[in-house]
């Protein structure tokens, strides 16, 4: 559960091959619902966390979620193409971040206008 939205499912990935080194991502989805991620979307966006997005081509985008006072980001995909996941990665790998991040004025991109 996330945010009282939920469930999904999840698994988290860890550094080293033990996982001795720490946390590097969660990564949840919805076996059979791509939209089902949009609610937590939303529940970000009510707690302050702004939004960009990368540009959209052939390997699909990413909605990235930030909030100043959080020590990590949120990315979505927004393809269709296999499972939609929604990954929490410590705030440290946001260079790793494809592209540049386009603002969002509001959710409409994501079919969640307020």
């Amino acid at each position: 559960m996330i945010y009282g939205s939920g469930p999904y499912e999840a698994a988290v990935d860890l550094h080293g091959s033990q996982g001795q080194s720490g946390f590097d991502h969660l990564t949840v989805w919805n076996v059979g619902d791509q939209s089902a991620l949009y609610k937590i979307l939303a529940s970000l966006h009510d707690r302050g966390w702004t939004s960009c997005h990368t540009e959209f081509s052939l390997g699909g985008g990413q909605a990235i979620f930030t909030h100043r006072a959080s020590p990590v980001f949120v990315s979505v995909d927004l393809n269709y193409y296999g499972k939609r996941r929604l990954r929490v990665f410590p705030i440290w790998r946001s260079p790793e971040l494809a592209g540049p991040c386009i603002p969002d004025k509001d959710l409409g991109l994501f079919g969640l206008d307020n």
